[in-house]
């Protein structure tokens, strides 16, 4: 990805189905760019698989990051 695809103070919506590779691409696009960075978590950790996803999501992210866990109201 090129870094002049993606500038500073604009917001970016990565939209895609279940298991597409949305938070992956959207953490890339966000790494081009310097702290700070803002990360909307909608996932419930329901289940034991769930709460797996999200850690792992969590220690891929590292750093650098500030994380709102909102589920339902992230207007």
């Amino acid at each position: 990805m090129e870094k002049k695809l993606v500038t500073p103070g604009i917001s970016y919506l990565v939209l895609g189905g279940a298991k597409s590779g949305k938070s992956c691409h959207a953490q890339k696009l966000a790494e081009l760019l310097p702290p700070p960075r803002l990360f909307i978590a909608t996932a419930q950790a329901l289940d034991n698989e769930m709460k797996k996803k999200i850690e792992i999501h969590k220690k891929q992210r590292g750093e650098g990051w500030q994380t709102i866990e909102e589920p339902l109201e992230i207007s």
